[in-house]
């Protein structure tokens, strides 16, 4: 039994027939989603927020699990969301967003929405070689990182509230370039409208990954919002009330 560390818990909030699925980012939790939650309960929106395995929890216990079994997760809920609701709609962070274009791609979902995905890692001139290089080489000496205050926030007191797992396991992370080359093979398989969401100042993942995405998803009805404060866990910084409503719009709007 995973000891969960308080405020990273998964949660489902029931208020009408309409429901988002909320997946969360690699060595992140629920928690991320926790304004946005909020927000979407009182806009009359159901909220279900799955804790991947080996996630927001105390002692090192991540490289037990790996992407698969993550996605198999979020596809057990999708699908017990879909029995149970009128309308399901899916909402991905970074790894998140990732496994929701993989769902998208076995699935026809009604909508979805991509934020900070997953597909490039940012980087910058001084790293030298790519951060992939790192993790094959170095990283394959190391197997955990204790968690700091994530620098992938810019509001100082967003950061300071942040709650993040206890490590990272760096076998875990490795595994996850798997999943992103596997969208990739496919990600034209990708036909449910979407909206994709990346800040500029992303240091984690850059935001050529949302630029790569919509020009290669086959939806019919596609919007890009490109922001310019924010950082990696946008739902969380400086932006996040325009990135919310933003959201609010996409799953209000009429599709024909």
């Amino acid at each position: 039994m995973e000891e969960v560390i308080p405020g990273c818990e998964e949660f489902h909030i029931h208020v009408s027939d309409k429901a988002c699925l909320l997946l969360h980012g690699l060595w992140g939790s629920p928690y991320e989603f926790s304004k946005l939650s909020d927000f979407l309960v009182k806009k009359n929106y159901t909220v279900n927020a799955p804790r991947y395995q080996g996630h927001g929890t105390y002692g090192k216990v991540m490289d037990k699990y790996y992407w698969l079994d993550w996605y198999n997760l979020a596809e057990s809920r999708y699908l017990e969301l879909r029995k149970n609701y009128k309308n399901v709609y899916v909402i991905g962070f970074s790894t998140g967003a990732t496994i929701t274009l993989k769902l998208a791609q076995k699935y026809d979902i009604e909508k979805i929405v991509s934020l900070s995905a997953f597909i490039y890692p940012t980087y910058k001139w001084f790293y030298i070689l790519k951060p992939e290089w790192y993790l094959n080489t170095i990283g394959r000496l190391i197997n955990y990182i204790p968690s700091i205050k994530p620098p992938n926030i810019n509001d100082p007191i967003a950061r300071k509230e942040y709650i993040v797992s206890e490590y990272l396991s760096i076998k875990t992370l490795r595994k996850t370039f798997e999943l992103v080359k596997e969208v990739e093979k496919t990600i034209f398989n990708v036909t449910s409208p979407i909206l994709i969401v990346h800040s500029k100042k992303d240091i984690t993942t850059s935001y050529k990954s949302s630029y790569y995405i919509y020009e290669n998803v086959s939806s019919k009805v596609k919007e890009l919002l490109i922001l310019e404060k924010s950082n990696h866990i946008i739902m969380l910084d400086y932006e996040k009330d325009i990135l919310f409503e933003k959201i609010f719009e996409f799953l209000e709007k009429k599709i024909y």
